[in-house]
């Protein structure tokens, strides 16, 4: 009987490390799959936010091409720039993309979602969480490049 104890205790010894080990590295594995897979979403997130950035370029720079026509001499008659407006309230970019446009100081120009907003003055306008939209777009748009690429008067 004794011997019995005595070779389930060393089997138990044996094993034990062994088991240990296993969970370890287990645990280990996990976390390096969990954290290979976040950095993974985080690639996917990134890329997907480059080709909506790119697509917003390209529709910015579509509906330049398609109003500079009306747009091109230093003093727009009042019918120029209602035919660029009416051109930019139409254009659609899938479900719920359209073209909006602001003055400097926050004033709705054109918006294709909702015309009833055109006239006014958009530049306090907060999100839920507090951030000036229309403001933040402004000063990014007078930064330079192509945000500020689009004059309506």
């Amino acid at each position: 009987m004794k011997s019995l104890k005595l070779k389930s205790k060393l089997l138990l010894m044996s094993l034990l490390p062994v088991l240990m080990i296993t969970l370890a590295l287990l645990v280990l594995v996990h976390h390096q799959m969990r954290q290979s897979g976040a950095e993974e979403i985080e690639r996917v997130r990134e890329s997907m936010m480059d080709g909506k950035r790119e697509a917003l370029l390209h529709h910015v720079e579509i509906a330049i091409t398609s109003v500079k026509p009306y747009l091109s001499s230093a003093h727009p008659t009042v019918e120029q720039l209602d035919s660029a407006k009416a051109i930019l309230r139409s254009m659609r970019f899938g479900p719920d993309g359209y073209m909006f446009v602001f003055d400097q100081r926050g004033n709705t120009l054109v918006h294709g979602m909702s015309p009833q907003l055109e006239g006014r003055n958009l530049y306090d306008i907060t999100d839920p969480e507090g951030v000036r939209l229309v403001r933040d777009l402004i000063q990014e748009g007078l930064k330079g490049g192509w945000l500020c690429g689009l004059h309506l008067g």
